[in-house]
């Protein structure tokens, strides 16, 4: 072999190398990341008790998924829904709990960022700064994502309904009059209408000027 090619090989060879590296580092993070899952859905369904120390490790196995493919913003949600999960009972004041509750926070806006159309990726950033209280201009534009991105979705769509009902007063106006249109949007869409599941949590959140939603359209309906 000639000597002048001898520096084109040695790069073939590098990058062939490198490209072995990411693809095997890729692959260890899906598995790894599918076995924790597993054991995440049935601790979530009730068939399976998970000790402490389990929960720590499935913890830390999600954070290895992460560190072996840190461009996949799936690993990113599935550790912040984890850490959401973990610590749903705990009270504001549990300290351990807001520093996990403000990475899930970091976790959920950066999978949104690299997702912009997910719209599960920016109800979850809104439920998680409300949450944490920090009910401010990112909280509010995560919320309007939600909605913007997901009418199809009514799970997601009831999701923020829900926050945004808890945090109505603060909202702004041109916020209000988002989520008075997914209320009432989400109350006659054929495929999957929601009108007694809105009635109740409606009055549960002591709301009922937004009643009318569900029989009126949002222009017909001014909620104060």
């Amino acid at each position: 072999m000639p000597w002048s090619r001898l520096p084109a090989v040695l790069l073939s060879g590098a990058a062939l190398m490198g490209a072995i590296w990411i693809a095997g580092h890729v692959f260890l993070a899906d598995v790894i990341n599918q076995e924790a899952r597993y054991y995440i859905d049935r601790w979530r369904s009730g068939a399976l008790k998970l000790s402490h120390s389990r929960l720590d490790e499935i913890q830390s196995d999600l954070t290895r998924s992460i560190a072996y493919d840190p461009s996949n913003p799936n690993y990113q949600e599935d550790l912040a829904r984890f850490l959401t999960w973990r610590n749903e009972k705990a009270t504001l004041l549990d300290l351990a709990a807001r520093r996990d509750r403000m990475q899930a926070r970091i976790l959920f806006s950066e999978a949104a960022v690299r997702r912009p159309t997910s719209e599960r990726a920016w109800a979850s950033v809104a439920a998680t700064r409300f949450i944490l209280g920090e009910v401010d201009t990112h909280f509010a534009a995560a919320l309007s994502l939600a909605l913007r991105q997901g009418p199809w979705n009514p799970e997601i769509q009831m999701n923020a309904i829900r926050v945004g009902l808890a945090s109505w007063s603060i909202l702004t106006e041109d916020l209000q009059k988002e989520l008075r249109k997914a209320i009432h949007n989400q109350a006659h869409w054929n495929l999957a209408p929601q009108r007694d599941a809105l009635a109740t949590m409606i009055k549960s959140y002591r709301r009922n000027e937004l009643l009318c939603l569900l029989d009126e359209g949002p222009g017909g309906c001014q909620a104060s």
